[in-house]
């Protein structure tokens, strides 16, 4: 991620091989949620995943993160996972790992 502070966020595409493995999710928990994994162990999903990535970014990245936490986030959070394909499609590039 370019504006996270070195070292402090690292994003890792679950289609690179081994990364389901290395972290210890299956196919059906990456499909479903984004995933943050803290240093100590602690494993986030969904909103709380995206609130802890924002932590970790600092600046006004921990403002909108602390949004992710509020009531009504889950139902939004997942209004939005189930659009991401789209989303991905008319927003980025394609993924590195087809």
């Amino acid at each position: 991620m370019e504006h996270a502070p070195a070292g402090r966020v690292s994003a890792i595409a679950n289609q690179e091989p081994g990364a389901l493995e290395r972290y210890g999710l299956s196919a059906a928990e990456v499909e479903a949620s984004l995933w943050a994994l803290e240093p100590g162990g602690r494993r986030l999903a969904g909103p709380r995943a995206v609130a802890a990535i924002g932590r970790a970014m600092g600046g006004g990245w921990s403002i909108l993160g602390r949004l992710w936490l509020l009531p009504g986030a889950g139902p939004l959070y997942r209004l939005i996972a189930r659009s991401r394909v789209r989303l991905s499609q008319t927003w980025s590039d394609p993924p590195p790992f087809g």
